[in-house]
């Protein structure tokens, strides 16, 4: 991605938070902070999917805020959407 030509929409891993990688690098997946820092560099609509099925919606709820409010952080207007079972969009 460039930041010339932005991306409409990027469905991306995100399963883990920060504090869950201990003993899990290597394993595959990205963390919600990679993820985000990732989809910065041009992302309109950033979905992060590919969720540990243990995960309650509060803890997605969580999980989402945790992305937008690093985003805000960094002054990134991205939309950010945690996907869910029957999600759908239109690009």
């Amino acid at each position: 991605m460039h930041a010339n030509s932005p991306t409409d929409v990027l469905i991306h891993d995100a399963q883990y938070v920060e504090e869950e990688l201990q003993g899990k690098r290597g394993w595959g997946h990205s963390t919600v902070t990679d993820t985000c820092e990732l989809a910065a560099d041009g992302v309109r609509h950033l979905v992060l999917y590919h969720h540990d099925r243990e995960r309650t919606d509060a803890e997605l709820d969580h999980v989402e805020e945790l992305a937008r409010n690093w985003l805000r952080a960094r002054n990134h207007e991205i939309q950010c959407t945690v996907a869910y079972e029957g999600l759908t969009l239109e690009i």
